[in-house]
């Protein structure tokens, strides 16, 4: 299958799993302490190598729709945006010994499970980070924001790698 129908199924498929379901799981009064994101991994699941201009505008789109749904107000389409500025950097830390191949997918089963998974902390903490901020978005409550982005960290993180582990997600 085209390697671009299989990116755009992975996207409608996230997105949908979670503005369908996970926006509508009720977390009751800890609601306010964390946010269960799994959206972004396909985000990440973008090859390595694609040219920032690229990656970025897919990372606002994507953002943008979330919002619609979220009526949150660019808050995900700047955090996607965040994240996806900082992956290059991250990528080019985690760079292998013999280096990657011309244009990568970031797959568990070629890169190896130890650096998918610092990969998804590292973009993953941008994310949350970056969200955490807009949404508390006073100085006053910045500890807050920081107390929201840990908490939604630990969920998410399983989250996230929840697919990539039972649907073998990322293999070539």
């Amino acid at each position: 299958m085209n390697p671009t129908v299989i990116h755009l199924i992975r996207f409608t498929a996230l997105i949908l799993v979670q503005v369908l379901i996970l926006k509508n799981i009720e977390l009751g009064s800890y609601a306010y302490y964390f946010k269960i994101w799994i959206y972004p991994l396909a985000l990440l699941m973008l090859p390595l190598r694609l040219p920032a201009g690229i990656t970025l505008t897919i990372a606002f789109v994507t953002g943008v729709v979330v919002d619609m749904f979220y009526d949150s107000a660019g808050m995900h389409a700047g955090a996607c945006v965040a994240m996806m500025f900082f992956r290059p950097l991250f990528v080019n830390i985690l760079e292998p010994r013999g280096g990657y191949d011309n244009n990568p997918l970031p797959n568990r089963t070629k890169l190896g499970t130890p650096w998918f998974l610092q990969y998804v902390a590292l973009c993953l903490a941008i994310f949350v980070v970056v969200y955490s901020l807009y949404e508390t978005f006073l100085f006053e409550k910045i500890n807050m924001a920081f107390i929201k982005a840990v908490f939604t960290y630990l969920v998410s993180f399983p989250v996230i790698l929840l697919p990539v582990f039972i649907f073998n997600l990322g293999r070539k």
